[in-house]
This record gives structure tokens, sequence and C-alpha cells, in this order.
């Protein structure tokens, strides 16, 4: 690609780039695949999407009232039946309702990069850095890999993330007011995905980077007080909560009558206390996912301590690499403290009650008692990294002849190492002994593919051992060589996120009415539900 094709048009092209490869790396949906696959969520919301639509195109209006669930449900006021305000749902207005969820998946995705990348150049990185941290951002593990579960409203707060923290920068560096209205509709947009507790993350994140860039940035200018951008800043708050009412407010109003408010909030049978607070968080060894991603198990062969998961936290072995030399951008040096401070943050929160730390948030954070799945948090540390990444990617491009070879030593040491005890079986113990007993048949199922994890680690820290050699060398310069980094950064993270890319068939089929259906449909007479007793269900139920 001409660098002044890329000098002329910068951001084009690297949207551009990180469309091409989702488009690439959905290529079962442009077969007539879609997401709705067998464990994803959004094959149990489809007949709800489908009846929201329905309801639109025939009244021209919002449905209030979903008819057909206990005699009648609350729709709009129930933020599970998923985005019902949300801009996004316009693409199944125009478009049959699975390729529609579909399609937003995919543009989301390249959201993510896109508004990486604008934030990356704001803070006045070259093309090429911005360009490996989009990259490392889309398609990290946190991001990517929700498409397997299909969750999409943690997808469309992961991609607004660094919308608001661009928002931000730009609002207190020109001290101008618009642009902390952009963060107030970032935030409404967030809200109505509609994943409260993603977006109460998001929040966190926006607070700890305004109060960074007021006192300790040094990019905030003295005619803009920090008293005035503490105002602006709450102001754009309250345009988000305002925005986002025609949601929150029906929301909030339901609860009462919720299955988890009323009578039953008040006889105690709520989702709280400490066990539930911390259920569902991260377990500690899992930490080791970041680097080898199958370590404890992927999908159907997981064998952690969790009942199941659908996620990746791989962070990717070339964005860590390059993380590493980020300490070197001598200007953006508090800002590499900032997110290396935020990644840990949202680690040590991430983990739950497995550290003394979550106490903290669980006793000081409004609400947070009644939220579970800490380990959702950790999108936050996926940004960070892809942010310390572009640093790092800056430091090399800029002085690839005093970049620290020993830190590319230690990487490829340390990998090789664990790669040759993967090959000689040494992890396998270490698995067994974190595996609970009922599950050790899945670490024998998976350690095939961790051994094939840890080669491949160790030949992508070759590969971008290479590229940084050639760097030096003079045999790849400038954009061509940051486009080559962006490339292997894409790979690395594709060759394992491909994993969870799980497809079904389209929604005609999938729905498509059986004999019992067609009897019924053929019958004119009424029916109700009879409830047959059995003993492996309680009553009730």
């Amino acid at each position: 690609m001409p660098t002044r094709l890329i000098q002329r048009f910068p951001t084009l092209v690297a949207s551009g780039a990180y469309a091409l490869v989702v488009v690439l790396s959905f290529w079962p949906f442009w077969l007539g695949r879609s997401l709705l696959n067998r464990v994803s969520d959004q094959k149990h919301v489809y007949p709800f999407r489908q009846f929201a639509i329905d309801y639109l195109k025939e009244h021209g209006d919002v449905a209030p009232w979903n008819p057909y669930i206990f005699g009648g449900m609350p729709f709009a006021a129930n933020v599970t039946n998923g985005d019902t305000f949300y801009p996004g749902t316009l693409l199944r207005l125009f478009l049959p309702v699975d390729v529609g969820i579909t399609l937003g998946f995919m543009i989301h995705i390249v959201l993510a990069g896109v508004f990486t990348f604008l934030f990356l150049r704001a803070l006045k990185l070259d093309w090429g850095p911005a360009f490996v941290g989009g990259a490392a951002y889309m398609f990290t593990g946190q991001v990517v890999s929700l498409v397997t579960a299909g969750h999409d409203g943690k997808l469309v707060v992961s991609a607004l993330l660094p919308l608001a923290l661009l928002c931000l920068y730009r609002g207190i560096s020109k001290g101008d007011w618009r642009w902390y209205l952009g963060f107030g509709g970032t935030l409404a947009l967030s809200l109505l995905s509609p994943h409260v507790q993603m977006t109460y993350y998001l929040l966190m994140a926006a607070g700890f980077f305004w109060l960074f860039m007021v006192v300790w940035s040094g990019e905030r200018p003295a005619t803009h007080s920090w008293v005035g951008s503490g105002l602006l800043f709450v102001g754009g708050l309250v345009v988000g909560f305002a925005v986002s009412a025609i949601q929150s407010i029906p929301f909030i109003e339901y609860i009462g009558y919720s299955p988890r408010g009323g009578e039953a909030a008040a006889a105690g049978a709520t989702s709280t206390g400490w066990e539930y607070a911390t259920s569902w968080a991260m377990p500690p060894e899992e930490l080791l996912n970041l680097v080898w991603p199958s370590f404890s198990g992927m999908l159907e062969n997981y064998w952690g301590r969790n009942s199941i998961k659908l996620h990746s936290e791989y962070l990717g072995v070339v964005p860590l690499m390059l993380a590493c030399f980020a300490p070197g951008l001598t200007e953006k040096r508090r800002f590499a403290w900032f997110f290396v401070l935020l990644s840990g943050y949202s680690v040590l929160f991430a983990l739950g009650g497995s550290t003394p730390f979550y106490r903290l948030p669980y006793h000081l954070l409004p609400m947070i008692k009644l939220t579970r799945g800490a380990s959702m948090i950790f999108f936050l540390a996926s940004l960070s990294v892809a942010v310390l990444a572009a640093f790092g990617t800056q430091v090399v491009l800029r002085a690839a002849r005093n970049v620290r070879l020993g830190i590319l030593l230690w990487w490829t040491g340390g990998l090789a190492a664990a790669a040759l005890l993967a090959l000689a079986g040494g992890w396998k113990g270490l698995m067994l002994a974190l595996a609970p007993p009922a599950r050790a048949a899945f670490v024998e199922a998976n350690y095939a593919t961790f051994t094939l994890d840890a080669a491949r680690g160790l030949g992508v820290a070759l590969a971008t051992a290479g590229l940084i050699l050639a760097l030096r060398k003079g045999r790849l310069a400038g954009d061509g060589w940051a486009l080559a980094l962006g490339g292997l950064v894409l790979l690395d993270l594709w060759s394992v996120e491909q994993r969870q890319f799980r497809f079904g068939p389209p929604a005609g089929e999938m729905f498509a009415a059986d004999a019992v259906v067609r009897a019924i449909e053929a019958d004119d007479g009424f029916y109700r539900v009879l409830s047959i007793p059995s003993p492996a269900v309680p009553p009730d139920n």
C-alpha cells in the first residue's frame, strides 16, 4: 500500500484494512450462515428481536408489551429483550433479522479498531503505531470472542470505550465543551446497548482518565481549570443519562414487578451477597491464558473452575512484546503509566474474591454488590495493552537501532522453554492439580491443543523479533514495516480467536416449522400447556 495513500487518507486506509480483515474472518456469513449458533444468546433472543421488528413495521412504534409470554409481559421496559433503542436496531429493520444481528457484530469489531486508532492518533502517534494499536484491540480475545456467546451488548460497550476516552482527551486537552458533549453521547449509546454492568466499567475507566488528564497528564491548558473541566464532565454524564432515560426510566419502573424485585426482593430472594458478587470471576490460574490461550482449555475443552467459559482473554504475544517497549516513549511516559495502572486495576478487579482487593470495590462502589461476573472488566486491560503496544511500536519505529534486544531475548527464551516443557508433558501435572477432579478428562483432551499453542506462541515471538531486526538493518522501514507488524498482530490473534467463531444455519432454516408446529397451526382450537410432574424438575419450574 503506497505511503502516499496512507498520508492522504490515514483513517480511511486503516478502517478499510480493519474492515477487510473482519470480512474475511466472517467468510461463512457471506455463504449464507449466521451467528445463531447452538451456544449463542442470539439464538434464544431471535424471536424477541423478530417480534420487535414486526411490531415496529406494523405499528410504527416500539413494542411496549409482549403478549406471548405468561399472558403478557413488558417488552420495551425489559432490558433483557436486547437493544430496543440502540441505533443498531436499524440493521434489523432493513435487513433480515439474523443478517442484521451478524452484521452488527462485524461492524462493532471494526469500530473497536477504528476508535482505538483515532484515540491513538489524537495522542499524536504516527500512523503505523496507531494502526498496530487498533488491530491489537479489535481482535483481542476479550472483544472478538464475544461472537461465540452472542454477547452483543458487551461488544458495543467494548467498541465505545476508546471513543469515550478520545472525547475526554480532546475535551480536556483543547478545553472544548463539544467533546464533553460527545462523551455524553457515547455514554448514552453505551447505556442503550443496554449492558449496564459493562457501562459501569466504562464509566470507571472514564473517571480515572478524567482525573489523570486534569491532574497529572500535563496536557490540560491552564485556561481550562479543573473545576470547569469537572463541571463539563458532569454535564456529559447528565447528557448521557438523560438521552438513555427512554430505556432506563421504564426499566426502573419495571424492576418492582420483576422476578428480582417487589415481594421477591423483600423476601431476600434477590441475587446479592459476597458469594453471588464473586461468582464467575476469573480464576487466578487463567491469567496464563493471556499468553497461552488454551492453557485452561477453550469452549468444549474448558477445565477451569467456572461451570462454562465461552470467551477468551488472549492478549496476543505480539502486543505483549511490543508493550514492553512502551516506557521508552518519553513524551507519553505518564500515559504509559496510566494504562499500566488501569490494566493492573482491571486484572485485580477481574479476579474477584481471589484477592483481598475486591473487598474495596465491593464495599465502596454503589450497586457493585448487585453484579457478578467481575471478569467482564478485563476489556479495560485489553485496551490498555493495545495502547501500550502502540506506544512500544512508536519507540521501535523511531529508534530501531537503540531498541533493547534483551526484551526480545527474554520473550523468545521464555516461550521456547514453555514450548519445550509442553512437548515433554510438563504442564499437565499443574493443570491436573488446578482442575476440578470431575474435569480431569478435559485436561487430557485439551493438552495437544495447548502444546500446539505453546509452539505457535514461540513462532509468533520469533517472527516479531525478526521484523524488529529487519527494521534495525533497514530491510523494512516506515509504514511498510508497520503494516507488516500490524498484519502479524492480526494473524497472531486471529489464529486463536477463529476457533471462537461458531456459525449456524440462517434463521429461516433454524426456526422452520416442524410437524408439531404445522399440526397446531392447522387446528383452530384453544389449548393450555399441561404441566407434567417430573422428579427431575422441582415444582413450579
